[in-house]
């Protein structure tokens, strides 16, 4: 997963935040240099070198381009053409590091793109400048006519891959010194955020467009696109949606390798799946999952993920996210009178609330991951109004420093540069802790209290805190103690030494004693899939049959001919009936619950619904598929007509049936039902229809039916065991009946429009229903 970057709309700047204010705790973030500008900038980029830093460049209104890096303070590059009005810098490569040669070659060259307009208005050309600011070539793009801003997303086809925006609207560029492209990415609406983040790990980043209630992602390599609508308004009465540009109302984390869109429509936080659109979890602020009330702004980087808002009286709050849809801990803000957090951004993964003071003054927080309030830094600083601040690796160290575009008092335009020693702190504050420990275990009492002094000392420096340095206090004393008892400690461990080693030896003679000949039967764990599958059935009839009657004597009769039959005489849980005179009522049913849970937990299983859909969707026609869920009477009225459907008939008494539904699954039954369902969109004509029903028969008795209806000309061969297909539905039948049902050569199908239906049991839902009625007290 790469990092994400945000894109900057017509109507919004790169981050628009408050002016810095002086702090108590300004040793974390100090001033480097302050240098005034007589122009304002309307234009920024950054640049990756390969030596680990980077470079800003400003475009400023009277076409100055100036550089900030690590060898240049704030230096003019040279003047851009009449007319620039944004520009971009190509990030610098290698050949063979991962891009093609002809692309490494043109990033090293052209260092700078710009897009002015030319002669008259509304015509546009793309310009490249070296590093010395000298023009290389320009190219012109007739599709162009008012670019705002642009953004730096890749390579493709040896050309520089851009997200440009004219007049609010973004277009996709190729940009190269033969060509320029453009071509308008119409996501439906008007965006008011953005992101470039590689969701599926192939090193082709994709777009993610949102304007509060709609969101739209493109895979720019796939050709494909993802699409969610949520609507204006929700029952738990909250605010309308934002439509201010001024905050980041989507991000992208990544929990447990997994990346997750974290979107904010109207007062609720939603995390959605960016590959399948599924909404996964969802955090009202009436909820319980502990978000405050009224999110305001979110943003991630990795696993570090954080919200911000306010409450309905108005006190601002900041929250952390996690994998498991809790905001915590959460960080109430004292922010004096009508002050308030307008906007949230990361420094690395450190969270910086932007807050707005009622008096036009703008403001800026730094606090650790760990949202503790003692660590909160405010660089010292003070201004009127801040309009830009960019994290920017200025040094070595593993911390992004600041870069901040503001107006002051002594000069119209200002741009200020704060060198960042967090990493230079966390890296010796590692460096004090591990001499800490080695000149514990080397027995030097002046080296430890020494080192102690050093933590306490960068740790205070991080934030003071008075308890701070109580385990490293605590540390010294507990040396000092063990001083005078290290002359037992050689005595005690060779004692454990020797009592482990006469253990280890009993054990083993002792286990060799108590191995019983032969061996021993396979587990539940081992079975394979089709044994699982007649468990599964003789498990549901133990309960249909005796456990539901009270029957326990007819019970472990039946259980001990399973065991028996199946290979089971060692299991873990059925190897214990062979005590069957002391096997009761409790110890029976915990014997069946264990079975039944094993049984679930530890066979691979396959969720219907999304497997279908996600299959049907990776067809070459399914991308147009339409889900639909009709009642019985609805689906006898349908009118077919042109298109790919997904259709679940409702069922009453189990409403959720479909979502779910599972059934045991191994590779084999994946790729058998995955290739059914291809052959069947492909061989369709105008229409084509995939029908679920789930039918309830009694308690014990579950079944999911899919039909699948095409307008097709061809027909299954039934009669023909040779057939691909017909072999692969003979098999199936054969492994896994009755589980599963397919259809005979003498079983006529339903309609001239049917071509194939198959009947599943669903064992898992009853079993699942019986292991919670019988841990129900």
């Amino acid at each position: 997963m790469t990092a994400s970057r945000r894109l900057s709309p017509a109507v919004r700047m790169l981050l628009v935040v408050g002016c810095l204010l002086a702090s108590a705790h300004a040793g974390i973030l100090t001033p480097e240099w302050s240098r005034p500008l007589t122009s304002p900038v309307i234009s920024a980029s950054r640049r990756s070198t390969e030596s680990g830093t980077e470079e800003l460049f400003l475009l400023l209104a009277d076409r100055r381009v100036m550089v900030v890096s690590l060898l240049d303070s704030l230096t003019e590059l040279g003047r851009a053409p009449e007319g620039t009005a944004a520009l971009v810098a190509l990030p610098g490569v290698r050949a063979g590091a991962g891009v093609p040669d002809g692309a490494a070659a043109d990033a090293n060259t052209a260092l700078l793109l710009a897009v002015r307009t030319r002669g008259a208005p509304g015509s546009c050309s793309i310009v490249a400048w070296n590093r010395r600011g000298q023009p290389l070539w320009e190219v012109p793009a007739p599709e162009l006519r008012g670019i705002d801003s642009l953004v730096f997303i890749g390579w493709s086809e040896h050309r520089a891959e851009l997200c440009a925006w004219q007049q609010g609207e973004p277009w996709l560029v190729l940009a190269g010194r033969e060509q320029v492209s453009a071509t308008r990415l119409n996501p439906g609406f008007i965006p008011i955020d953005a992101l470039i983040v590689d969701l599926d790990r192939d090193r082709a980043p994709e777009l993610v467009f949102f304007d509060g209630r709609q969101l739209a992602v493109y895979h720019l390599r796939q050709n494909r696109e993802l699409r969610c609508r949520w609507p204006d308004s929700h029952p738990t009465g909250g605010q309308a949606l934002v439509t201010s540009s001024a905050r980041p109302l989507v991000a992208c984390a990544v929990f447990d390798s997994v990346p997750v869109l974290l979107v904010l429509t109207g007062d609720t936080l939603r995390y959605i799946d960016p590959l399948t659109g599924v909404e996964k979890r969802r955090l009202a602020s009436d909820s319980t999952s502990g978000l405050p009330e009224i999110p305001r702004s979110v943003c991630a980087s990795g696993s570090a993920a954080y919200v911000a808002g306010e409450d309905r009286v108005g006190r601002s709050y900041l929250a952390a996210l996690n994998a498991w849809g809790a905001a915590q801990p959460v960080l109430r803000l004292p922010l004096p009178g009508r002050s308030r957090v307008y906007e949230l951004a990361l420094l690395k993964n450190w969270p910086m609330p932007l807050i707005r003071t009622g008096h036009g003054a703008e403001n800026i927080l730094v606090y650790a991951p760990g949202l503790d309030s003692a660590t909160r830094n405010a660089p010292g600083h003070s201004g009127t109004r801040l309009l830009r601040v960019l994290p920017l690796r200025i040094d070595r160290d593993t911390f992004p420093d600041l870069v901040v575009v503001r107006t002051a008092a002594d000069a119209r335009w200002r741009v200020d540069v704060f060198s960042n020693r967090l990493g230079i702190i966390s890296v010796e504050l590692e460096e004090a802790r591990q001499a800490l420990q080695r000149a514990a275990l080397g027995r030097d009492g002046n080296d430890v209290a020494r080192g102690i002094r050093r933590v306490a000392e960068l740790t205070a420096e991080i934030g003071p805190n008075p308890t701070a340095s109580g385990p490293e206090a605590r540390m010294l004393d507990q040396y000092r103690r063990a001083a005078r008892r290290r002359s037992y400690i050689a005595l005690a461990g060779a004692l454990l030494v020797l009592c482990l080693v006469s253990g280890l030896v009993v054990l083993v003679v002792f286990l060799t004693r108590r191995r019983r000949p032969g061996t021993p039967g396979r587990q539940i764990e081992d079975k394979p899939l089709p044994t699982r599958y007649a468990l599964a059935a003789e498990l549901v009839a133990v309960d249909h049959n005796f456990m539901s009657k009270g029957n326990t004597p007819a019970a472990i009769e039946r259980l001990l001919e399973i065991r028996g039959r199946h290979g089971l005489v060692r299991d873990r849980d059925l190897g214990r009936l062979a005590h069957a005179p002391e096997v009761r009522g409790t110890a029976l049913r915990d014997i069946y619950t264990s079975t039944i849970s094993r049984l679930i937990d530890a066979t691979p299983t396959l969720p219907v619904l999304d497997f279908i859909e996600t299959t049907a969707r990776s067809a070459p026609r399914g991308r147009d598929l339409e889900t639909l869920e009709l009642s019985q009477e609805e689906y006898r009225r349908r009118v077919r007509g042109p298109g790919i459907r997904l259709i679940t008939i409702v069922n009453h008494e189990c409403p959720d049936c479909y979502r779910r539904l599972r059934l045991f699954a191994d590779p084999e039954f994946r790729g058998t039902l995955e290739h059914i369902i291809l052959d069947h969109l492909r061989h369709a004509g105008n229409w084509a229809e995939i029908t679920l029903g789930y039918t309830v028969n009694t308690q014990w008795n579950r079944r999911l039916l899919i039909r699948l209806l095409s307008d097709s000309p061809h027909a299954i061969p039934l009669r023909d065991p040779r057939a691909h297909i017909t072999s692969q539905l003979l098999e199936l039948a054969a492994r896994l009946g009755p589980a599963i049902e397919t259809p005979r050569d003498d079983v006529p199908l339903a309609g001239p429009h049917e071509k194939l239906w198959l009947r599943i049991t669903d064992y898992i839902a009853v079993l699942e229903e019986i292991r919670d009625r019988l841990l129900t007290p």
